[in-house]
Order: structure tokens, then C-alpha cells, then sequence
């Protein structure tokens, strides 16, 4: 079954996965279970970075790139 990760848990995975319960980590690591990420969640990001509620490593463009390539691993 395929995971829509919910913004939250997109950024924990790539910033703070200590934050993620242990049934999400065990889902999120499964390589048989394909993870996607709504379009909308890089406006969320980009929009709580820009009301200085997050920082993240690296520019939001950079930043989407390697976490969507690390998700696919």
C-alpha cells in the first residue's frame, strides 16, 4: 500500500526523524511501500519557512530534490 506522507512527516523524515513514531519510521523505511508527497506540501513548507516557523538544510529547491531522491531509496 502506498504512503501519502502528510507535510509533518515529510519534513521529520529528512530533518528530525527521531520525531517519527516507530510505526511511521517502520513504514516510512519499508522499501516495498511506495511513498509520495502531495505537490501542495512544498507550498507548506515554503510557506512556514517564509513566516520563519522552520529552517531547513539548504534552499527549499535543493531541499525537495535530495528528500524526494532519499524517499525513493
Amino acid at each position: 500500500m502506498a504512503l501519502l506522507l502528510d507535510t509533518h512527516v515529510w519534513i521529520w523524515t529528512q530533518e528530525d526523524p527521531d520525531r517519527l513514531g516507530a510505526r511511521t519510521r517502520r513504514r516510512v523505511l519499508d522499501v516495498a511501500e511506495p511513498l509520495h508527497v502531495a505537490t501542495v506540501s512544498t507550498l507548506e513548507i515554503a510557506r512556514l519557512i517564509a513566516l520563519g516557523r522552520i529552517m531547513l538544510k539548504g534552499d527549499l529547491g535543493d531541499w525537495v530534490d535530495r528528500s524526494i531522491e532519499s524517499l525513493r531509496a
